[in-house]
């Protein structure tokens, strides 16, 4: 198959997904620059062995490809797939050979086939032991690590391919002319689907809705591969049908643009749906002016498209149909974004907005950790109170008591980083921030949280039930606060207990108690 519309059909889970089953000029017309090339040829030429890890889809077939020219200048010694070597023993021999001779070595593999590579015996590799460490520092979060020596592990599970760059970019590799225009006869009629995809998807402002779409998905935590991302504009443009397809049905509103990005298959389109759907995103004045055929007449991209269903299914269908098209056509269709934003997103992007922003979410987070265990209590966020409760048979606790509190000083909201020798290479969304303890402590007390961490604050601070919670977090919050306890514990001759009564869900009831003479004061 040459480079042409069948070929760009077949990103989406097709033929056209695979790097190793792609010739050079086809892989030429869907090669995305970025940063992460010009590091590996630098690497290379400055004889450092490269250890490329990641998934399928990840890219590591596609970038060994694109860098053949200068690992042949430097005689690289490339293994493409360690999955496909049947001893990892062979592995490590061409690797040992490779250094011998000063040769470059190349590897590409997935996370289990490295972790036994670095789990054999005797193998005798100081480069292994290397990559060893060096995957303990990819990811830090104080001082950065120090920058390889011999070797560089590449980790591309932690590559945000999500940045309006790539995303630009890889559309436009997509919309070509000189690959689209060889199959004139797709777009010969203005009105059919692809034709009007074509046109639309080339306009500057369907561009730019098509980035703050797939930013909003960004924040959804799921890793979105380069073939993902490849594999979702090409469903967008062509809806995943050969020429012969396109050519027997030219026009279906099901394969416009605006609806394919919402109904296609794979972990970028279960992103997009989760992060937005415009017909979820409540505009009562438009909502009703589109419903009724009335008003919402400027604006417009194009023309405004009507709505004149034949019976009510057809309707809502239409209506659905028409408010997808509304989000990229209408002027004001990017309103509908900040309308069905998450706490979840708005979280992780104030977090990571800037050097200021872990210690300006500091008090969001204790106040969040604090309503979890008590709703009802209306704190700003200046200290953690250490909430505890004993439980029997099984059933969970009624009743939450508090002796101690924490101030805020003794936390630090810590974001990841990447190394930076990969921060220069390739861009990195976080998926997670850590709570840290700044108080003395013989070992490190932190909590990890991710976006499904904080969705169950959140869920939790509107009044989720104990019961419908999920235990994993519920524990290590737990694990956290005890922690905590046994390091600030510090009991006084009065202290101030809060007793919380779950079931009644009434305000915390405080005592004082007098621990030297064993009474409590009334308040």
């Amino acid at each position: 198959m040459s480079v042409s519309v069948d070929f760009l059909s077949g990103l989406y889970n097709k033929h056209s997904c695979y790097a190793d089953r792609l010739t050079d000029e086809q892989i030429e017309a869907i090669h995305v620059s970025t940063r992460l090339e010009d590091s590996l040829r630098k690497w290379l030429q400055g004889k450092k062995d490269i250890v490329l890890l990641g998934n399928p889809g990840d890219g590591k077939t596609h970038l060994l490809r694109r860098l053949q020219e200068i690992i042949t200048k430097v005689k690289a010694v490339v293994v493409p797939d360690a999955t496909a070597e049947k001893q990892y023993e062979g592995i490590v021999r061409k690797w040992k050979n490779a250094s011998d001779n000063r040769r470059p070595f190349c590897l590409a593999i997935n996370q289990g086939p490295l972790n036994r590579l670095l789990a054999l015996k005797g193998h005798r590799l100081p480069q292994l032991e290397e990559v060893s460490e060096q995957l303990h520092s990819l990811i830090y979060y104080d001082e950065p690590p120090k920058t390889p020596k011999k070797v560089v592990v590449i980790d591309l599970n932690l590559r945000s391919v999500l940045t309006p760059e790539i995303i630009l970019r890889t559309l436009k590799n997509l919309l070509k002319g000189e690959i689209l225009d060889t199959c004139p006869e797709c777009f010969a009629d203005e009105s059919s689907d692809v034709a009007l995809n074509r046109r639309a998807m080339l306009e500057p402002q369907v561009q730019d809705r098509i980035v703050r779409l797939l930013t909003a998905a960004s924040y959804s935590g799921r890793h979105i591969t380069m073939r993902d991302l490849q594999g979702f504009l090409s469903y967008m443009l062509l809806g995943g049908r050969t020429v012969s397809d396109m050519l027997k049905n030219p026009s279906n509103r099901d394969y416009r643009y605006f609806n394919l990005c919402f109904d296609g298959e794979g972990e970028l389109f279960d992103a997009v749906r989760d992060a937005f759907l415009p017909e979820r995103a409540t505009t009562p004045e438009v909502d009703e002016h589109l419903w009724e055929n009335t008003g919402v007449r400027d604006g417009w991209l194009f023309e405004r498209p009507p709505l004149t269903p034949d019976h009510l299914v057809d309707a809502m269908e239409q209506f659905v149909t028409l408010k997808r098209q509304y989000f990229f056509e209408h002027t004001d269709g990017e309103k509908l974004l900040s309308l069905n934003r998450d706490d979840n997103s708005t979280f992780f992007a104030s977090v990571n907005a800037g050097a200021t922003g872990p210690e300006r979410n500091l008090p969001a987070v204790l106040r969040a950790i604090n309503s979890f265990y008590c709703p009802l209590r209306t704190e700003e966020g200046q200290y953690l109170r250490l909430w505890g409760s004993q439980q029997y048979d099984g059933h969970e606790p009624r009743v939450l008591v508090s002796c101690y509190q924490v101030p805020r000083d003794r936390f630090e909201l810590q974001v990841p980083k990447l190394a930076p020798w990969l921060a220069e290479a390739m861009d990195h969304s976080p998926d997670h921030v850590l709570l840290r303890y700044k108080g003395k402590s013989d070992h490190p007390i932190g909590l990890r949280m991710d976006r499904g961490f904080w969705r169950a604050l959140s869920l939790a601070a509107r009044g989720l039930p104990t019961s419908l919670r999920s235990p994993q977090y519920s524990q290590s919050l737990q694990t956290f606060i005890t922690k905590l306890y046994r390091v600030e514990a510090t009991p006084q001759q009065f202290e101030n207990i809060y007793v919380y009564n779950i079931l009644s869900g009434r305000q915390p009831m405080r005592v004082t108690a007098d621990r030297q003479n064993g009474v409590y004061i009334p308040s």
